[in-house]
């Protein structure tokens, strides 16, 4: 009897002992793994490009690569038309680069511009190659199908450098089709540049600009010479009499139409002269006077891209401060942005769009959490910005994160197969390999409200620019974030969870049923911290407690038997 006593009490102190041990004895080294399913299958999200969604798709001839942004409902549609840097090479397409490579199309998503709008969808085009070939039937054909579909009252049209450009040549195409037209530095005349529809033979002789190669500074005044076009090297096509006689065709059927326009050019534009939209303004504003034609025509040449000294942004970026609102009329009436939404006649109700950032998900792989890479299109571009951590609802013992616990590395590779056709390939990430990757500061390292680590990172862009081709390539990011310790909170023999008797419910099957509420428990359960490891074997320990109980519940069994015997 008393063996079997001493027998019983050993056991059930060792299933004790084993069960507390899941508890006090691992280890604390975790995995992290980047979740790389993300829509753009670049590796990355976006809150704002990811709700883009393909709409159509290039067939040489028909149709275009678009994207589209639906709002929750609305009766307005924004055409946007890229730069020449986000188009295809040579019909080799990837419908992504022309929401990546600036703010232009996702401007019009920002929740104030949508409000003023009453809801609009956003419709943003990809040339197969660029806009200097003429595109407008398929465009028009994609757009006409848009506001079938989804009963469009009001088009709107932006763009920026060859989509510029692209907006001048749909607007003198198809006159009074859009409501409105915003856009900056249209691609006029740019060096070396044959556009369809208006001529660039450049065969002069340019190794030294003078008058007769250069562009002239005032094209009204071809006389009073190009001194300051001359600084730019901005080159005069050898058919510039015909060149300009071609736009004045554009400029008078968009002249005579009721479309408003607002155009915007940066002074010292060395890619496309400012004197082309200066140019066009007097041209239109003149004409639409002498017919008589109220239409409202503004413009304004702005000194200077760059906020102050912390930017060095191209002069021929003047769709920055254009898309930011930060553009006043030469007549100080209008700022940029609020004359495209003043122009919306829109009775639709808005409702606001909901967005939020997809979390990574839970690892199938043992002590490794998934992380997302966070991108932002930022002025000169979509940069990958920050890392959350997705802790799978575990929580942190310590919250107070030093940026200095994480290493974190990357490089990237080409999405398009592209890159290795070109000269140069700019992308950073880009001249770094998974041997030799690139080392990622990081700023910042805190716990979200969910509980997730969030890393703010120095700041890479997701885009590859190339040469000869001239083009921003998208790349798939490959980031690392070194294993390391942390320790968690977690629950211990959580308490039941029972409804309240007040939130108790008999429903009536006549009735429609009862919303499925949450219900608190009645007791907190209690904590205790665990770490975990890497590769540990603990959590079969539990089981082993749970072993040894069910042995000494035989043994006394069978004594019991033998005793009846």
């Amino acid at each position: 009897m008393k063996l079997k006593q001493t027998l019983l009490a050993g056991s059930l102190s060792l299933a004790m002992v084993l069960s507390l041990s899941t508890v006090a004895s691992a280890s604390n080294k975790v995995n992290f793994e980047q979740n790389t399913a993300t829509d753009n299958t670049y590796g990355y999200v976006d809150s704002e490009v990811d709700q883009f969604k393909t709409y159509t798709t290039y067939v040489k001839g028909k149709s275009l690569d678009t994207k589209l942004y639906k709002p929750v409902s609305g009766d307005t549609l924004v055409v946007v038309f890229h730069g020449n840097g986000e188009g295809g090479v040579d019909g080799k397409t990837n419908n992504y680069t022309q929401l990546a490579g600036n703010r232009l199309a996702v401007t019009y998503t920002e929740k104030e511009i949508q409000e003023k709008f009453k809801g609009a969808y956003v419709l943003s085009f990809q040339a197969p190659e660029d806009w200097y070939h003429d595109h407008t039937a398929e465009a028009k054909q994609v757009i006409d199908q848009a506001c079938k579909e989804f009963g469009i009252k009001q088009k709107f049209v932006s763009g920026l450098s060859a989509g510029g450009l692209m907006s001048e040549r749909m607007l003198s195409t198809y006159p009074d089709f859009f409501d409105g037209a915003l856009f900056s530095c249209a691609a006029i005349a740019k060096n070396g540049t044959y556009v369809e529809g208006l001529g660039g033979d450049y065969t002069l002789d340019y190794s030294s600009m003078t008058d007769e190669n250069t562009l002239p500074d005032d094209l009204d005044k071809p006389e009073d010479g190009s001194k300051h076009n001359q600084t730019l090297k901005l080159q005069r096509p050898a058919d510039f009499n015909a060149y300009l006689s071609n736009y004045n065709t554009w400029l008078d059927k968009i002249a005579q139409s009721k479309t408003p326009l607002f155009m915007v050019h940066a002074q010292n534009d060395n890619t496309i002269a400012s004197s082309w939209t200066k140019y066009a303004y007097k041209y239109i504003s003149t004409q639409r006077q002498q017919l008589e034609n109220n239409t409202p025509t503004y413009y304004q040449i702005i000194d200077d891209t760059n906020y102050d000294t912390t930017t060095s942004w191209s002069q021929h970026w003047s769709w920055i401060k254009m898309l930011n609102n930060d553009v006043t009329d030469s007549t100080n009436t209008i700022k940029t942005i609020d004359f495209i939404t003043s122009l919306s006649t829109s009775k639709n109700t808005y409702q606001e769009k909901e967005t939020s950032l997809p979390l990574a998900g839970k690892s199938d792989q043992e002590n490794t959490f998934k992380f997302n890479l966070v991108a932002k299109v930022k002025d000169d571009g979509e940069k990958v910005t920050t890392a959350i951590i997705d802790l799978a609802g575990k929580k942190l013992k310590d919250t107070n994160l030093d940026a200095k616990m994480f290493k974190v590395t990357a490089y990237a590779t080409d999405a398009t197969g592209i890159a290795s056709s070109q000269r140069v390939n700019y992308g950073n990430l880009i001249q770094y390999t998974a041997d030799k990757p690139e080392e990622i500061a990081v700023e910042k390292a805190e716990v979200d409200s969910q509980g997730n680590i969030v890393l703010t990172l120095a700041n890479e862009g997701v885009l590859n620019y190339t040469a000869p081709a001239s083009r921003n390539l998208p790349m798939i990011m490959h980031y690392a974030i070194a294993p390391m310790t942390l320790a968690f909170v977690e629950e211990e023999n959580p308490a039941p969870v029972t409804p309240s008797k007040e939130k108790q419910q008999t429903p009536d099957t006549k009735k429609t049923p009862a919303k499925t509420q949450t219900v608190k428990p009645k007791a907190q359960a209690k904590t205790k911290t665990k770490v975990v490891k890497s590769g540990d074997s603990t959590t079969i320990l539990p089981y082993v407690g749970i072993a040894v109980v069910a042995l000494v519940v035989i043994i006394l069994l069978l004594t019991k038997k033998k005793k009846n015997q």
